[in-house]
């Protein structure tokens, strides 16, 4: 493996990864509509977009442990919880609270009170589906300064030995799925958690260029598993692949951070201002998936779903922009 310089500036790489990933999430969310439609060719549409977009959310959690777990970057932990914690939080309680209002105007007139709204943010479920990434990202990097020092002395033999582990949890997790009576599984492994080490040991260790060339053959490999398996799966979503508790997951997010590191890219400005406005456009999303109406049913489904994509990306941005330009409340819920 080849150990990169320590660059001190912006890194394009990460915030082209970053802008492509929440871009693609939105066209992933607008696909399970088809995951059960009678029609052949728009489920293989719907599940070769899942496929093909499944090491978005892992990708993002790869780049967040290249930066916040690098040794060689001073840490704080006063600025962690001020400047990551409080604004995740911040970000969760404003969102929640929206999307909670939302869920509850979509239901008769006076059946809602205060607690309904705010309440799923704290009690039993989530406020919004999506907002699931804020908890498990808030538990990561609560974790955070025990998990500087660690990785700090791990050598390649230790590497190793984490990625070996990594692969054969998520093998275990997928397994589970068809045959669930068998109850066992690492499951702190096949998580967000294991994706987040993996970010910090391929920045530190870049594969070798036939090493490389392995890992995307198998990730095209992984592409065509995911979609062939949740085919085959059809309408038993309890034995589709997930997003992260598969080794083909695994698989196509390490392909794509590697193939990131490994292009040369010019910097950017927009890329950059996409990028510090990406967790907004997560944000905000969703939310537009339920208002946007448009494209017209007379389309083509798949055509329809991808008119829509480029529609409420564009609006999501806009919107995310808007937000982030309002004093000091726009750097915490975007």
């Amino acid at each position: 493996m080849q150990t990169p310089a320590i660059s001190n500036q912006r890194e394009t790489w990460a915030d082209a990864g970053r802008v492509s990933a929440i871009i693609l999430i939105i066209l992933q969310h607008l696909c399970p509509a088809l995951y059960d439609s009678p029609s052949v060719g728009e489920r293989l549409f719907s599940q070769a977009t899942v496929a093909l977009t499944n090491w978005c959310v892992p990708l993002l959690v790869m780049i967040s442990g290249t930066f916040l777990l690098n040794p060689n970057k001073p840490f704080n932990l006063n600025h962690l919880f001020r400047h990551n914690i409080f604004r995740l939080c911040a970000a969760l309680v404003f969102w929640g609270t929206l999307y909670g209002l939302y869920a509850c105007l979509q239901k008769p007139s006076g059946t809602y009170t205060v607690f309904s709204i705010v309440g799923p943010l704290f009690y039993k479920r989530l406020p919004w589906y999506h907002l699931w990434f804020i908890y498990d990202i808030l538990g990561i990097y609560l974790l955070v300064p025990l998990l500087r020092p660690l990785v700090a002395n791990m050598q390649e033999k230790h590497n190793r030995y984490f990625i070996i582990i990594f692969l054969v949890a998520t093998c275990i997790s997928a397994f589970n799925l068809y045959f669930p009576r068998l109850n066992f599984s690492i499951p702190s492994l096949p998580s967000l958690l294991g994706f987040f080490i993996l970010g910090h040991i391929l920045y530190n260790h870049n594969p070798m260029p036939k090493t490389r060339k392995l890992i995307y053959i198998a990730s095209i490999i992984s592409v065509a598993a995911i979609i062939t398996i949740n085919l085959i799966a059809g309408d038993n979503p309890q034995q589709r692949l997930g997003i992260t508790n598969n080794p083909f997951a695994l698989i196509i997010a390490t392909a794509v951070y590697v193939a990131l590191r490994n292009i040369h890219f010019c910097h950017s400005p927009l890329i950059t201002r996409l990028a510090f406005i990406s967790f907004g456009i997560y944000l905000v999303h969703d939310l537009f998936i339920q208002l946007v109406v448009f494209p017209p049913s007379a389309l083509p489904t798949t055509t329809a779903i991808i008119l829509k994509w480029i529609i409420i990306s564009a609006i999501s941005t806009l919107t995310a922009w808007a937000l982030h330009k309002i004093p000091y409340l726009g750097r915490l819920i975007t």
